[in-house]
């Protein structure tokens, strides 16, 4: 959303901070709270698929995400990014 690699025109801080914060004042949308099994499933993850760097991130999304029962990720990054068949990867919408 700030940088140029994900986005063709970045926002700047308060413009992107603003853009969150709209999005999380829409119904249905909420922050998942890392649970206590989270680590150890990330752990599990990472076993099974071995990353580095920023893919260890998107991991623990994952993890997060599984421990607290969520099925579909919605996202712009290649599906081959989440090899895990606990989540359905999906593109939103382009508007």
């Amino acid at each position: 959303m700030t940088t140029g690699s994900r986005v063709d025109t970045p926002l700047e801080p308060a413009q992107a901070a603003a853009t969150l914060g709209a999005l999380l004042a829409r119904p249905g949308i909420a922050i998942l709270p890392v649970v206590p099994s989270v680590p150890a499933r990330l752990l599990e993850l990472l076993t099974r698929h071995p990353v580095r760097g920023i893919r260890v991130h998107d991991f623990h999304i994952a993890a997060t995400m599984i421990e607290n029962g969520v099925k579909t990720l919605y996202t712009y990054d290649d599906p081959k990014d989440f090899p895990f068949g606990e989540i359905e990867v999906r593109r939103p919408p382009v508007s």
